[in-house]
């Protein structure tokens, strides 16, 4: 006998349309997509897992846009709280996404998923450059330098 469908399998309503999303499933993730409007609604953690290192919500507060939070116009659709505009941008690129701080789930509007990764992959691109050039400046055996280095690697706690 099969178990009882969960919350997290029933199928999550669009914030935007109102529609049925439909679950896209990968070997990583379940993402909740609306084939009306076509959003994506990503649960904490499955932007990074699907969509890797380019999609890291850690990378965003590089943007060189100011961080001002402003109340989103949208619920979240996992858990209702109302989500808060997030501002993204790198040079000619921006984008405001939804972000949920109760749950951590991030909706992202119709085209909006590339603009992420578009500004997250020169963000990378720019966090390499300024790593090479640090990498360049201090000496071999610089141990501070090295720990620092290796401790980045880690997410930093909550």
């Amino acid at each position: 006998m099969a178990d009882p469908p969960t919350r997290e399998d029933a199928p999550l309503q669009c914030p935007r349309c109102i529609s049925k999303m439909r679950k896209q499933r990968s070997s990583r993730a379940v993402i909740d997509h609306c084939d009306k409007c076509d959003g994506n609604f990503f649960d904490e953690g499955e932007m990074l897992a699907v969509l890797g290192k380019s999609a890291d919500p850690e990378i965003w507060a590089r943007s060189n846009r100011k961080f001002t939070p402003s109340a989103s116009d949208i619920n979240c659709p996992r858990c209702h709280a109302r989500m808060v505009l997030h501002p993204l941008a790198h040079g000619d690129i921006e984008v405001d996404i939804d972000f949920c701080p109760s749950c951590g789930g991030i909706w992202l509007d119709g085209g909006e998923l590339d603009a992420v990764m578009r500004i997250g992959a020169r963000q990378l691109a720019d966090a390499s450059r300024t790593k090479k050039k640090s990498a360049s400046k201090a000496a071999p055996d610089s141990g501070p330098a090295l720990l620092g280095e290796f401790l980045s690697l880690f997410p930093k706690p909550k």
